[in-house]
């Protein structure tokens, strides 16, 4: 075969891998601009979904709440019950002490605030200090061992398992926040007070899309 030819046939296989190589990469490209649309729409979906989740459960409503949603935005795998960071800041007009919800109830408190995003304070933390009622009763609800309790009611009250926990009237925070419910009942060394186990609907282990109350106590 002469030199010319056999040139030329190389040249055609040669432009034919670069032809090729072209479509690869442009297909490539394609799929995966495609595959991030449909993750991003179904990210979309799950935020709609949640969102009206939460809104079922009436926080704006009959509460009288104002709420601003917000995914999270990171969590240390480490502390996985003990906070979270969420996407929203002071740009938000976000603000320490703020209670951060979902459809189940109570998540946590806004402990630091920037910019562009906050610091959740999730319930099971032990640095966890929370005025609640049940029925009629005060207490204040803290955690051990990640494990929510309830101290600071007589012996004498008469509380029941299964009885709802809400937050209270007694701190700057938003009243009627659903805590949880009563698990568990036993008494202090002295038999003075009642110590009550509490459990908590909120799957903290799961959390994606949460609503801020952006509401304190005597705030419109």
């Amino acid at each position: 075969m002469p030199r010319k030819t056999c040139v030329f046939f190389l040249f055609l296989f040669l432009l034919f891998l670069f032809t090729e190589t072209i479509v690869i990469k442009k297909g490539n490209t394609s799929f995966q601009v495609m595959n991030e649309e449909i993750q991003n729409s179904r990210e979309t979906l799950l935020q709609e979904k949640e969102k009206k989740m939460i809104e079922a459960y009436q926080y704006d409503d009959y509460l009288q709440y104002s709420l601003a949603y917000s995914k999270v935005l990171f969590r240390d795998i480490y502390r996985l019950k003990e906070e979270i960071t969420i996407y929203k800041g002071a740009n938000d007009h976000l603000q320490k002490n703020y209670l951060v919800v979902n459809q189940k109830g109570l998540v946590g408190v806004i402990t630091k605030v920037y910019k562009n995003r906050s610091v959740v304070q999730l319930l099971p933390n032990k640095n966890t200090r929370l005025s609640v009622k049940i029925n009629d009763e005060y207490g204040l609800l803290k955690a051990k061992d990640n494990q929510l309790i309830v101290e600071g009611i007589d012996n004498k009250k008469n509380i029941a398992i299964g009885s709802l926990v809400y937050t209270s009237d007694l701190s700057i925070y938003p009243e009627n926040i659903l805590v949880g419910k009563v698990t568990g009942i036993h008494y202090d060394k002295y038999e003075i007070e009642q110590i009550l186990t509490i459990e908590s609907e909120v799957n903290f282990d799961q959390l994606s899309y949460l609503a801020v109350i952006t509401n304190l106590r005597g705030e419109q």
